[in-house]
């Protein structure tokens, strides 16, 4: 009884000396969001951008000016931000993010045309704008990475080599997207159809009949960082699996090294000729 006891001490004194050992591990190993935007920056090559309304705008054309509407970040944390970009990052390969790519502007509030976004471009700088702030902070680092996901395949589009025409072709017959911007689409402020209706027509939601890069970017977002949801829809829904295809052998196109992430998350059949 008495060795039990002994016994029993000493393998509680060696957890415990286990946990704290692996807490102050667990402490050194975990980076501030200014080491994690340092490292992201070193490889990627991207810059991270955040200040005053003249450092945000520079290189912009006064079209894009005219339509963008943003604060400076000012004091906020960025830790959830640089949690959710360094989800997004790793599934790229620093050659397609350098393709694209320029620098991504952080800005407490956004908006476009007058309406409040999470995110934006400009082809002009190569930038992604990201709103952060406390709110948007609740909804995790995922809605971050998902709106980096959504707002890079802009880029990817309108920067090209993009397949436009094989995309189109996936298109319901005689569809046409609907208007120039999403807060000007009647398809929008009030859908046509249930979200399965949606799905069997080959989109991922009434956003994406508005525009071909707000398509692909409904697409990119469930692509890059719901890879279940999106088997899901593709088991189901023939178009959305061939839009999906096509997606993904498109940026496997421009950046081989993205092959690994695909087959990763879907399997050698995500990519054409497999």
């Amino acid at each position: 009884m008495k060795i039990h006891y002994r016994f029993c001490y000493l393998l509680g004194l060696l957890l415990v000396l286990w946990g704290v050992g692996w807490s102050w591990f667990s402490s050194k190993e975990k980076l501030s969001p200014s080491e994690t935007q340092h490292q992201l920056a070193m490889k990627y090559g991207v810059s991270f951008v955040a200040g005053n309304n003249g450092v945000l705008s520079k290189g912009l054309t006064s079209t894009e000016l005219s339509v963008l509407r943003f604060k400076p970040i000012g004091h906020h944390s960025q830790n959830v931000v640089m949690q959710g970009l360094q989800m997004a990052l790793k599934k790229y390969s620093p050659a397609f993010i350098k393709n694209y790519l320029h620098d991504i502007r952080l800005t407490s509030t956004l908006d476009v045309q007058r309406i409040a976004a999470a995110g934006s471009f400009s082809t002009t700088t190569s930038s992604i704008f990201l709103a952060v702030n406390s709110s948007l902070d609740a909804y995790g680092a995922t809605y971050y990475a998902d709106t980096f996901h959504h707002e890079l395949s802009s880029l990817f589009v309108y920067k090209g080599p993009f397949p436009v025409k094989q995309w189109n072709a996936l298109l319901p017959a005689g569809f046409h997207y609907q208007r120039n911007f999403y807060g000007h689409c009647p398809c929008y402020e009030q859908s046509k159809h249930t979200m399965s209706e949606w799905h069997q027509l080959g989109f991922m939601s009434d956003y994406g009949a508005t525009r071909l890069d707000n398509d692909v970017n409904t697409y990119a977002e469930v692509l890059f960082e719901h890879p279940n949801n999106m088997k899901t829809l593709m088991s189901r829904y023939p178009t959305i699996r061939n839009k999906a295809r096509l997606l993904a052998q498109a940026y496997v196109d421009q950046a081989p090294h993205m092959r690994s992430f695909f087959e990763k998350a879907y399997g050698d059949s995500i990519l054409k000729g497999r």
